[in-house]
């Protein structure tokens, strides 16, 4: 039985990625990256991650894709997007999915904080399992 989330996080800015996975290490998560959209959904498939962070920037059709596949194909998966480079992305009715939420309005100094306050309200609600 697993008792520590895994989460799975999608960047492409190496910056941020290490910061965040360095934060969420420190925070007790047991962490993966991945830079492109398509590493990210094999490694989904093999490995089920319990949160799955879309970070980017990635265009919105690129975003929008990758949460469609990632839902189908790790469908217990809480995904977590924090960002697409344009307003247009709305992941049709992924909106109302209890699984999916999207941060829309983060700060302009954004920081992994508060990504990783959101991770830990998906976190208390998290059916851990094998």
């Amino acid at each position: 039985m697993k008792n520590t989330p895994l989460v799975l996080i999608l960047d492409n800015d190496d910056d941020e990625l290490v910061d965040f996975y360095s934060f969420l290490d420190r925070e007790g998560y047991l962490v993966a990256t991945r830079t492109h959209p398509l590493e990210a959904l094999k490694y989904a498939c093999e490995h089920k991650p319990d949160i799955v962070v879309i970070g980017g920037p990635f265009t919105a059709p690129v975003c929008q894709s990758t949460v469609e596949q990632m839902r189908a194909i790790s469908p217990r998966s809480y995904l977590l997007v924090v960002r697409c480079v344009d307003d247009a992305f709305a992941p049709c009715g992924l909106a109302a999915d209890p699984h999916v939420t999207i941060l829309r309005d983060l700060s302009p100094t954004w920081s992994v904080r508060e990504i990783a306050e959101a991770l830990r309200k998906i976190s208390s609600v998290l059916p851990l399992s094998a």
